[in-house]
């Protein structure tokens, strides 16, 4: 068997352990017909499908092998080499065709995860449309394993993105948590206070002529009480601001009585 030829059966098969859980030793159903015609082209079965596949399992029905005891004479070495393999027991008490056998073994899933053998066209077509089923055969004296059918590449797919998406399990687990954390939630939110837009900063603003004149006037009368404050904190003796103006307008009453008298 060539090296790419061998290569690309492994990669496929890859595809079947990866996304169908198939595992080594691959399982092989093989029929009657794929005996016979190995045995006619001298062809090593066993050895051909370890080349392409791995490490594999024969194994072959009761019905399949009572086919080539109902053969002629002539194929009894496809009868010796048939009883090597391992027997796959079926529901059948009187034999029926071995085509026929496999496809019921099979069913509408391949949940044994079986890799079958087989020469006969219309089953193979029928077995396409089943997906997770390595299909071989043999054509002119080599053993070939299909390419993935549509079934199988549909159900990949759908494999993959169920792997991505969220499961309803865990949907469901989700739901559960958020509806207990809930109040919890609530408890420690912090509202936050919307700040409202400041005016300018007054010292930056150029103040008006008026406003520069009345805050001079301010200033200088702030200025003489201070001064006034401090001296009599200084000197206690001294008489305040307010004794002096008292003491003025007495003085104003006084002068005038006197000139009433006068005249």
């Amino acid at each position: 068997m060539r090296v790419k030829r061998a290569k690309q059966y492994q990669k496929n098969m890859n595809v079947y352990v990866n996304n169908f859980k198939f595992r080594e030793p691959f399982q092989v159903l093989i029929n009657s017909d794929i005996i016979k015609t190995s045995l006619e082209a001298k062809l090593p079965l066993v050895e051909q499908l370890t080349k392409a596949v791995g490490p594999v399992k024969m194994l072959i029905s009761n019905c399949s092998l009572q086919d080539l005891r109902n053969e002629d004479g002539s194929m009894i070495g496809a009868v010796v080499l048939a009883r090597k393999f391992e027997r796959r027991r079926c529901s059948h008490t009187t034999p029926v065709p071995g085509i026929q056998c496999i496809e019921e073994i099979i069913g509408t899933e391949n949940i044994n995860n079986y890799c079958v053998a087989v020469q006969d066209q219309t089953l193979r077509s029928k077995l396409r449309k089943i997906h997770g089923i390595p299909l071989f055969h043999i054509n002119r004296s080599t053993l070939i394993l299909e390419p993935i059918s549509t079934s199988t590449k549909d159900k990949v797919k759908s494999i993959e993105q169920n792997k991505l998406s969220i499961s309803k399990d865990e949907i469901q687990r989700l739901n559960s948590v958020s509806m207990k954390n809930e109040p919890a939630e609530q408890k420690n939110l912090i509202f936050k206070k919307f700040k409202k837009p400041k005016g300018p900063n007054p010292l930056s603003v150029k103040k008006s002529k008026s406003a520069k004149q009345t805050s001079l006037y301010n200033q200088s009368g702030n200025d003489a009480k201070e001064s006034t404050t401090a001296n009599n904190h200084k000197n206690p003796t001294l008489p305040s601001v307010s004794t002096l103006d008292a003491e003025k307008k007495k003085r104003k009453r006084k002068r005038s009585h006197s000139k009433s008298n006068n005249l």
